[in-house]
């Protein structure tokens, strides 16, 4: 994540002002978007509501509520304070960046990612493909990779279907489909 953000600030030195970007959005690759108004949603609680930060809040075992890093958005403006921690190499790689952010006292949102219906996550897939191709990592000392799906009633079930609906893009030979499906949908 940090290497990205730098390449990122790399990228915008050499753009136009009102071409840079203000919103950084950290997407897990096992999240699938549910709704089309996601990301204007998302956008929407940064422009009307002034966020620095917005995840879906937990309470946690920390002191501060904690969003999860799988799907989680903040002003590059405020996450490139010098009072603002970066993201780690750790199980909650954003939270000390969100403990630092409420200390500044800049605005956190909640945004109900997965249990609004926006996104769905899986959860556990880094952990299994940890395990699989990087086993010395720490993420493959986790001792669960059963998915959890966030918590989301009916959430295996959901998937399932998510999968079956798009399971002629999800084959291996279909790589070039799929990426073409995906920049037209975002494009």
């Amino acid at each position: 994540m940090r290497r990205g953000l730098r390449l990122l600030d790399l990228v915008e030195a050499d753009a136009a002002a009102t071409d840079s970007v203000n919103i950084v959005l950290s997407c897990d690759a096992d999240v699938v978007f549910r709704r089309r108004d996601t990301l204007s949603e998302l956008a929407r609680i940064f422009v009307e509501e002034g966020a620095a930060l917005a995840g879906e809040l937990r309470e946690h075992l920390y002191l501060y509520p904690e969003a999860q890093a799988s799907f989680i958005a903040v002003r590059s403006d405020c996450y490139s304070r010098k009072d603002i921690a970066p993201w780690v190499n750790h199980g909650a790689p954003a939270y000390w960046m969100q403990r630092s952010i409420w200390r500044a006292e800049l605005p956190v949102v909640n945004f109900p990612s997965n249990h609004g219906g926006y996104v769905l996550h899986r959860g556990r897939s880094g952990v299994a493909a940890a395990r699989l191709f990087f086993p010395n990592s720490s993420y493959a000392t986790v001792h669960s990779a059963d998915a959890h799906y966030m918590g989301v009633p009916e959430g295996a079930r959901m998937w399932e279907g998510i999968e079956a609906r798009w399971e002629d893009l999800l084959r291996p030979e279909a790589q070039e489909r799929l990426i073409a499906h995906l920049a037209k949908q975002f494009g």
